[in-house]
């Protein structure tokens, strides 16, 4: 999508991928005064992964704030029906895997949004992609922040669900900034998140 674009997490994750006995059992920790600086490390570690990769690690619910709908069509002389500005194209949400699209909504001209029917798009689980089906979307009534999508995103709401490499990923980053008492650089855990990062074509 085009246009300027905010992000913010509307439901944050019931739990963490990894456990603070997970991480503590990594450390060899076997007391509980430093409980709080290693859980607040675990979420640290999560969220410098997520925001690298572009992606939810435990389902996360999310709303997204667009200009515009992708590939704007501009007509080639002005017209006077706003809705003859239609857009096509799927839309790329920013985190990844979808788990599920709970609205998409489309400003009217006077700034009230408006939601578009579930039936008129469908929602690549697993992947970022919000595709139309045969219809055409309205053009947004607002200058700015005239499309709006809220939708979960994470590959489970459990643990386990997390794929092995970015859990390891983490425990690597907790025990760097457990010793260090400092933010470990996220090269050191390259070889984990590589096959997790997004291919630009």
């Amino acid at each position: 999508m085009s246009g300027f674009m905010t992000l913010a997490i509307t439901t944050p994750p019931a739990i963490e991928p990894v456990t603070l006995d997970e991480a503590k059992a990594q450390l060899r920790v076997t007391y509980d005064q430093e409980d709080a600086l290693i859980g607040a490390l675990i979420t640290a570690a999560r969220q410098r992964i997520e925001a690298e990769l572009g992606l939810c690690l435990i389902a996360t619910a999310i709303r997204e704030v667009h200009d515009v709908w992708p590939l704007q069509v501009a007509p080639a002389v002005p017209v006077t029906d706003p809705l003859a500005q239609l857009f096509s194209g799927p839309i790329r949400v920013r985190r990844a895997p979808l788990i599920s699209v709970a609205a998409l909504a489309v400003a009217d001209s006077t700034g009230a949004f408006q939601p578009l029917p579930p039936a008129s798009y469908a929602a690549e689980v697993g992947g970022r992609r919000i595709t139309p089906w045969d219809v055409a979307w309205p053009a947004p009534g607002l200058p700015t922040g005239g499309v709006r999508i809220d939708y979960v995103a994470g590959y489970g709401a459990a643990e386990a669900d997390t794929p092995a490499p970015l859990r390891q990923a983490i425990l690597q980053l907790v025990a760097d900034g457990f010793e260090h008492r400092s933010d470990a650089p996220l090269s050191l855990v390259e070889p984990w998140i590589a096959p997790f990062r997004r291919v630009r074509l």
